[in-house]
């Protein structure tokens, strides 16, 4: 056989497997943003994952809702079933049908070296893998739902299910406070916060929730700081005028001194709303 009837056959053979790689499950509508960047469900990539190991011929099947896919194809201990990033697109595969997702620890149960967070086989031509594919799915011995809507969302999906708008706000409010001398009143406005947050029920902190808290906690120290030394400054004021009265009269006439050109009352004023935007999720 010549190269060039070898290379043809060749040809042939990958067109052929190609074909032959193909999904019956159909993912209900609302799962779009599941697909892929070149919009191949969760079910086709699953079955180009498992291509590599049935001789590059490998269809999905259709599943039930209330079902799940248990029992992986073949002896369940090769490596492209042994792979957390195909369970993941199996278990998504599932649940964008309406069923359930089902657990690694069964998925895997034959698996004598499973690969974690990795798909060890050279990734077939005609996919791409989502991103979320590769998330840790041992934690919670399943595919973390929370997890795969936040990486879509990330992606730039539209459309992601559970992750409801939620926002911050960390009000400012100015408390004035007067301290009398014997030498002259001070009028002081001190600025402190108050922090509240408002979510969809149901829904679950994220990163950004948790920032926010944290930004209205520091907010708060920051304003007991102010407190503190605006009314350490005042005493102190009011300690030293009380210990030297003589200071308001001169020295050589016993005359009053006008104390009107001192020094103005202190005064800290700051006002602000600041509105953080996260996002929460189911």
């Amino acid at each position: 056989m010549s190269l060039t009837v070898l290379a043809v056959t060749t040809c042939l053979l990958v067109g052929v497997s190609a074909q032959n790689i193909s999904s019956k499950a159909q993912c209900q509508s609302t799962y779009g943003w599941m697909n892929n960047s070149i919009n191949q469900s969760p079910c086709l990539v699953s079955a180009y994952l498992s291509a590599p190991c049935f001789g590059g011929v490998y269809t999905v099947a259709s599943i039930s809702p209330g079902l799940n896919y248990y029992v992986p194809g073949g002896n369940g201990n090769d490596t492209c079933t042994c792979s957390t990033v195909t369970y993941s697109m199996v278990a998504a595969c599932s649940l964008c049908q309406g069923a359930l997702a089902g657990n690694w620890s069964i998925w895997s149960a034959k698996c004598s070296k499973p690969s974690l967070r990795t798909y060890t086989n050279m990734i077939p031509k005609g996919t791409v893998i989502q991103p979320w594919a590769y998330l840790d799915v041992t934690l919670g011995n399943t595919i973390n739902v929370t997890a795969v809507e936040l990486e879509a969302e990330a992606e730039g999906f539209t459309g992601v299910p559970g992750l409801t708008p939620s926002t911050f706000t960390t009000t400012a409010t100015v408390t004035s406070i007067s301290i009398s001398s014997t030498s002259h009143t001070s009028s002081t406005s001190i600025l402190t916060t108050s922090a509240s947050s408002t979510a969809s029920s149901g829904s679950s902190s994220s990163p950004s929730h948790v920032g926010a808290i944290a930004g209205g906690a520091a907010g708060a120290f920051v304003a007991l700081g102010v407190i503190g030394t605006v009314i350490t400054v005042c005493r102190s004021r009011q300690r030293r005028n009380q210990r030297a009265p003589s200071s308001e009269y001169s020295i050589h006439n016993a005359q009053p001194v006008d104390v009107s050109s001192q020094s103005p009352p202190l005064t800290l004023m700051t006002q602000g709303n600041h509105h953080l935007e996260y996002d929460a999720w189911a």
